[in-house]
C-alpha cells in the first residue's frame, strides 16, 4: 500500500560539501538509509544500498546514507569514501519530522523507498537476527519499484506526442 501523506523535504549535507534536497529528487526512485555511524550494521546498510545502485543503475535509482547526528551538531567522520552513495548527515529531529515518527520511537537502521512520484512506499528497519532476512526483503520491494517505474517510462515513450493544431 502507497503512503500518499505530504512529506516535509530533508535538506542533507553531504561529506562531500553538496547538499541534497529530497524533494529535488522527483523522477527518480530513491533508496535513503538512514544509520548510526557508530554502529555495525552502518557498513552493511551503505553497502546494501550501493549494490543495489550499481544493480540498478543511476538513471532510474539514486541511493543516500544518511547519519543521524545523536548528538546534535557534530559533523560525522569522513570514513565513507569507499562507497558510491552519497552519505550526508541531519538531526534526528529533522529525520523524525521527515518521517513523520516520534523521536522516541526512532530506531536505526532504517531503510526508506520513495518512488519517482515522491511517494514513501517502503519503510523498513533491518535488524537483529533478522537481518539478512530484512536485506533480501528490501531487494525484492525495490526490484519491484524498480520494475514499476521502468514499464512507465516504457509505457510513456510508446504514447505518440499531443500535436497541437490550430
Amino acid at each position: 500500500m502507497s503512503n500518499i501523506i505530504a512529506r516535509p523535504n530533508l535538506l542533507i549535507p553531504t561529506l562531500a560539501g553538496a547538499a541534497i534536497s529530497v524533494n529535488d529528487l522527483r523522477g527518480q526512485i530513491i533508496v535513503l538509509a538512514f544509520i548510526n555511524e557508530a554502529t555495525c550494521h552502518t557498513g552493511q546498510t551503505l553497502e546494501l544500498i550501493d549494490g543495489i545502485m550499481l544493480q540498478v543503475g543511476p538513471r532510474l535509482l539514486r541511493s543516500i546514507g544518511c547519519i543521524v547526528d545523536l548528538y546534535d551538531g557534530e559533523r560525522p567522520r569522513d570514513n565513507f569514501s569507499a562507497f558510491t552513495c552519497d552519505v550526508g548527515w541531519a538531526s534526528r529531529r529533522q529525520v523524525a519530522e521527515f518521517l513523520k515518527v516520534s523521536m522516541s520511537g526512532f530506531h536505526l537502521p532504517q531503510l526508506l523507498v520513495i518512488d519517482a512520484s515522491g511517494r514513501h512506499r517502503l519503510r523498513c528497519i533491518p535488524h537483529g537476527v533478522d537481518y539478512e532476512e530484512a536485506v533480501v526483503n528490501l531487494r525484492e520491494s525495490i526490484e519491484h519499484i524498480v520494475e514499476e517505474q521502468r514499464r512507465a517510462l516504457a509505457s510513456a515513450e510508446r504514447r505518440p506526442e499531443m500535436v497541437e493544431t490550430r
